[in-house]
């Protein structure tokens, strides 16, 4: 079920990714990455009122990394804006990914913050290959000449996997719920600060013809909320592999809805890549370590 909600989630961050992307373009890069976490806190604002969470917002005392995962976030929805548009889809979706990969075996091998521990193994290596195969197949030697957006979404990848794992640590100790709720209060704080400082080299915030591009907040607290129940049960480099499964075919859809084109060259990439995906998997079947503790639902 995990690996199912992990999949969802990816083409999920595709959508967001394009709807944010829109919106930076409309009304600038900072104006929407405040209003992005204004909106998404708004929402899970509601949803833990609902659930009548508030009294366990600050029931539990934990050290202060854990509850910056928003902050983190903040700087992932920057750099994702900031290369968007400026290479395709599909290719910030696979350097974010070698970004991801590199930090998750990271993660795993050392257990960070309490996480699943898999330690590495030569085993992998023929999967593993598979997926870089598949990673630098989609990046062409057009978008190796646009340097700045290749760093930044690669270092997007490093961020991703940052929040994610600080966020989950939290829900463990609280609930989904709680962590979601946090994720975004911080980073409303910090993308509002940013947002000050940068207000005047920015377009004024008009009306769009197209106002789904206002939504992506609220896409956004969806994929927070479902990664937050997976990241504890099974290990970051499998969230990671699982996530951009779903985030690349999607991404191949919408640029081909943006650009009115087909790229073989992006889903032959994505293919090799889900090839590695299905290699490595098999490799550590029956292998992983039951996770410490439990996350909690409710």
């Amino acid at each position: 079920m995990y690996y199912a909600l992990s999949v969802v989630t990816g083409m999920i961050i595709s959508v967001m990714i394009m709807i944010n992307g829109m919106f930076a373009n409309h009304s600038g890069v900072y104006t929407s990455a405040f209003l992005i976490h204004l909106s998404g806190f708004a929402a899970i604002s509601i949803s833990v009122l609902i659930k009548r969470d508030f009294n366990k917002l600050f029931r539990t005392r934990l050290p202060l990394y854990a509850y910056t995962g928003g902050v983190v976030g903040v700087l992932t929805i920057l750099f994702n804006n900031m290369a968007y548009s400026k290479i395709d889809v599909s290719a910030i979706l696979a350097l974010t990914l070698l970004g991801q990969s590199v930090t998750s075996l990271f993660f795993d091998h050392y257990g960070f913050l309490g996480m699943q521990t898999v330690r590495f193994s030569l085993k992998k290596i023929t999967g593993i290959a598979f997926v870089l195969l598949g990673v630098l197949w989609m990046i062409s030697l057009n978008d190796m000449t646009k340097l700045v957006p290749i760093i930044l979404s690669f270092i997007t990848g490093i961020t991703i996997v940052l929040s994610r794992t600080i966020n989950g640590k939290l829900a463990v100790e609280t609930n989904v719920n709680v962590s979601t709720w946090f994720n975004y209060l911080t980073g409303t704080i910090v993308s509002f600060l940013v947002f000050l400082f940068f207000v005047g080299s920015e377009p004024q915030l008009v009306s769009a013809e197209n106002p789904l591009i206002f939504t992506g907040g609220l896409v956004g607290v969806c994929a927070v909320f479902i990664t937050n129940v997976c990241v504890s049960k099974i290990s970051s480099f499998y969230m990671t592999l699982l996530l951009f499964a779903g985030q690349i075919f999607t991404g191949v859809m919408i640029d081909i809805i943006l650009s009115q084109s087909f790229s073989p060259k992006n889903l032959i990439g994505g293919i090799i890549f889900t090839i590695g995906l299905a290699l490595d998997m098999w490799v550590n079947k029956g292998n992983s370590k039951k996770p410490v503790t439990d996350l909690k639902i409710n």
